[in-house]
């Protein structure tokens, strides 16, 4: 699908960049019961209502909301914002770059990026596998600049969702990209940890974070669609 395959380059793209992240991940969250509150709101008024920041009490410890209003990393975060006009069947998207508390998040550098990336119609079983067999395909073409990659299906709150790793290493610095894709009726709740430091990169405890910040994404959708109703 056009919208899978882009979201992947995007990502690929980004295994250069630099970031690192920590974190556990609540099971409490009610995604069927958020998708059905989602679906029950108009798909424009959903986006413009997502452009609202998350509150920080709903972040994982570590992230929040930069207090300039621009992201500590924005070029990295802004890699990540994806066009509504190369997605198709999309209505919308918003992306929201977060910062990082050095003293809970080691690393050089330290980022999370959530997206929404919100359709006019309920993403399918189907789409979500084709959004899994794109994101695979995709790592396979990229094996030759030298980074490693892995795409499977895990347990979100009780949900399929896909996740995605791409890891690469430069001059004595590890990058890892750990990468969260959530459906939610409509929407697609995508969350993203990338992480840069000398010497090895835990994954494990990126992709910890990266899962928990995405359960934290979908509490947030939750909340927007209730007021957006």
């Amino acid at each position: 699908m056009k919208r899978n395959t882009l979201l992947l380059t995007i990502v690929l793209a980004l295994t250069l960049g630099s970031a690192n992240v920590i974190a556990a991940q609540p099971t409490d969250v009610d995604v069927d019961g958020i998708g059905e509150s989602v679906l029950a709101v108009d798909a424009g008024a959903l986006v413009e209502a997502l452009e609202a920041k998350p509150d920080d009490s709903v972040l994982p410890a570590g992230f929040m909301n930069p207090a300039s209003g621009i992201p500590a990393n924005e070029e990295l975060v802004n890699s990540f914002a994806l066009p509504v006009s190369q997605l198709e069947g999309a209505v919308g998207t918003v992306t929201h770059g977060l910062d990082t508390d050095p003293s809970v998040i080691p690393g050089l550098v330290s980022s999370g990026i959530l997206n929404y990336l919100v359709y006019e119609a309920e993403i399918t079983d189907d789409e979500l596998a084709n959004f899994e067999e794109s994101a695979s395909a995709g790592i396979a073409d990229d094996a030759e600049s030298g980074g490693e990659g892995s795409v499977q299906t895990i347990d979100i709150a009780g949900v399929d969702a896909v996740q995605i790793e791409v890891i690469t290493e430069q001059s004595g610095v590890a990058a890892v990209v750990e990468i969260v894709a959530v459906p939610v009726g409509n929407t697609m709740v995508v969350a993203t940890v990338v992480s840069a430091d000398q010497g090895e990169v835990d994954e494990a405890r990126i992709l910890e974070l990266a899962s928990e910040l995405s359960v934290a994404g979908v509490e947030n959708l939750g909340i927007v669609a209730e007021s957006a109703a």
